[in-house]
């Protein structure tokens, strides 16, 4: 069964309803016990104080706020979209920060103000402002397996986020790829292995990018992989380069890499990655400025996959010191990696 068919079937299973439920209740100790609003497949808490104020004024003055979508199971409700909102009404009733006139529209009055430091009669229209919530539920006398619920979950999320302006791009690529065979086997590598991880992000990412949180680190690291794993794919037609967009990054990588046995996929990008590790290495040492210049290595990556494909031979036996040495004699080769910014060119 395909997959779409899969899910489609899984849908049919659960009862979608539109719950309304107080803020008060909501938030009592009891539901948010049961409450898990920030799942591993979701961004983190990414909100400033301008979006988090602006929400509460919404609230204060009886606004429209868009519905939570949850999926409810055994008695837990896990937010699939609002978590943002979610998460910034519950850090304002913790006091964790204060409305500002700034972002204030209409209720200047109460700058500076914290929940617990409201008029009375201003927190019970917080407490009581009845928020939306879109819940989906196992039907009655139906038992889904936690696969399935899974499946569910991401693909709900997908749906809400994929294409989203408000994600970042590696948002938007892990919405996608959410189901990617291939990218989880990859991942569920980097994660078994923190220390090929620290090697790769240290390959492939520049330094602004290494100090993102981990989830982002790990998503940022991923679409660069995938871009690795198509560059073999895509033909290579002049002198000079043109920019490859992600568009045809994506068509290639769906048209070709997963098409191709997940596991020798992973493990020939593993064996690849070492040779680039080691050359990375080999140059650090005499102080090569190309050990930090992710193209290069980029590039490096595109001719080892090539030799690994066509040539097995010659990558297995390819000697790194004359190849090293080859590269420190070429007083342009920086200049080179520095002028030309993309290594690939697609036919249209």
């Amino acid at each position: 069964m395909r997959n779409s068919d899969y899910l489609k079937d899984l849908y049919h299973k659960l009862k979608r309803e539109v719950q309304v439920k107080k803020i008060k209740p909501l938030l009592s100790q009891e539901i948010r016990e049961k409450t898990e609003y920030a799942p591993k497949y979701q961004r983190n808490y990414i909100w400033n104080d301008t979006k988090a104020v602006k929400l509460i004024e919404t609230i204060l003055i009886n606004g429209e706020v868009p519905p939570l979508t949850v999926v409810i199971t055994d008695g837990i409700y896990e937010i699939i979209d609002g978590r943002q909102r979610y998460e910034t009404i519950l850090r304002f009733q913790n006091n964790e920060f204060s409305l500002k006139a700034a972002h204030l529209k209409k209720l200047k009055e109460l700058d500076g103000l914290t929940f617990s430091q409201l008029p009375p009669n201003v927190r019970k229209i917080f407490e009581e402002y009845k928020i939306k919530m879109i819940t989906y539920t196992p039907e009655r006398g139906v038992s889904l397996e936690w696969k399935d619920i899974e499946k569910i979950k991401r693909d709900l999320f997908r749906k809400y986020n994929y294409g989203m302006t408000a994600l970042s791009k590696s948002e938007v690529a892990r919405a996608k790829y959410l189901y990617d065979d291939l990218t989880n086997k990859i991942r569920d590598y980097l994660i078994e292995h923190p220390e090929q991880y620290e090697n790769y992000v240290s390959l492939l990412l520049p330094p602004s990018k290494q100090n993102l949180d981990e989830r982002e680190k790990m998503n940022v690291l991923l679409m660069n992989v995938r871009e690795l794993l198509s560059m073999p794919y895509i033909p290579i037609i002049g002198v000079k380069t043109v920019l490859t967009g992600s568009a045809a990054i994506e068509k290639y990588y769906e048209r070709f890499v997963i098409k191709c046995d997940l596991t020798d996929k992973r493990d020939e990008f593993i064996k690849i990655m070492d040779k680039v590790y080691t050359i990375r290495e080999r140059l650090a040492r005499n102080q090569n400025p190309l050990q930090k210049n992710i193209l290069f290595l980029k590039s490096l990556y595109w001719m080892l996959s090539i030799l690994y494909q066509k040539f097995p031979s010659s990558f297995y036996h390819f000697e790194i010191d004359p190849f090293c040495h080859y590269i420190e004699s070429r007083d342009n080769a920086l200049d080179y990696f520095n002028y030309y910014r993309y290594v690939v060119v697609f036919k249209g």
